[in-house]
């Protein structure tokens, strides 16, 4: 199928077959190999390709994740972005995994297809997150600062131990999203350190403690869709902005804990 990715005729079509695909490779390395082409011929006019193998991979887990009847508001029961990246097995045939080897290998899936919308998003200036159906993604251990998501969905997805900083979140829908800190040891493909800035030295106020969801400086002046959304791990109030409604429910919901932040809040409710 990779062959003819670079054909003229076939190339939408094995991308199409490939993405459906993508979740049912058993080998991991294989996986990673297929990933890698498909992210190579992929720019802004396709970069729904990627996307949907994110989407695709991540349902597979949130499907499973539901099955145990997770208690929700708590973050570190979703396993697929807890679950140890560095751990994975690359070997040990499907039928004879254990329930950890699946998790490890799903996490690992997961995070890869982070990093690839990462990639895409830093190396080609014409694709943008913004207006994007990112329902269910994950988007994790990179630096996604300055990108643009107006009006993209963000509908039950997951935004961990990342950095959104001066990023654009005008009218995304955040309903049952998750923006939490992760416990998981470095990724291999973004490693944040404890918050530090990877690739954009200065954007963000540097942390030697911080390994949420950062969020200074961020637009979120009008959002207004985001029910049942988990902020427990965000930096919410260092945003330059933010709409009422959501200044609203975070403040009930997720308030900042010392009196400084909380000023922070109140100001960027007040921009």
């Amino acid at each position: 199928m990779l062959t003819f990715f670079d054909s003229p005729r076939h190339a939408k079509s094995a991308r199409t077959i490939t993405v459906s695909l993508m979740p049912m490779v058993d080998n991991v390395g294989g996986f990673d190999d297929v990933l890698t082409e498909l992210d190579n011929n992929t720019n802004s006019t396709n970069q729904t390709d990627i996307i949907g193998v994110a989407q695709k991979v991540s349902s597979a887990q949130w499907l499973g994740f539901r099955q145990t009847n997770f208690p929700r508001g708590d973050p570190y029961t979703i396993p697929f972005v807890q679950s140890e990246v560095l751990a994975v097995d690359f070997v040990t045939p499907r039928d004879k995994r254990t329930r950890l080897d699946s998790l490890n290998i799903g996490a690992y899936e997961v995070d890869t297809t982070s990093h690839a919308l990462f990639a895409i998003w830093k190396r080609d200036h014409r694709a943008s997150p913004q207006k994007q159906n990112l329902t269910d993604v994950v988007l994790e251990n990179n630096n996604f600062s300055s990108l643009d998501f107006s009006d993209a969905v963000l509908r039950n997805s997951v935004l961990a131990n990342a950095q959104f900083c001066h990023s654009i979140f005008r009218r995304a829908i955040f309903d049952e999203s998750h923006l939490i800190a992760s416990k998981r040891a470095n990724s291999e493909n973004g490693p944040l350190n404890n918050g530090a800035d990877l690739d954009n030295a200065g954007l963000c106020e540097q942390s030697d403690t911080y390994s949420g969801v950062r969020l200074d400086e961020a637009d979120l002046c009008e959002v207004t869709s985001f029910v049942d959304s988990d902020w427990s791990g965000a930096n919410w109030w260092s945003a330059r902005c933010i709409s009422p409604q959501l200044y609203e429910y975070l403040l009930k919901r997720f308030p900042p804990s010392s009196a400084a932040d909380l000023e922070k809040a109140s100001k960027s409710a007040r921009h």
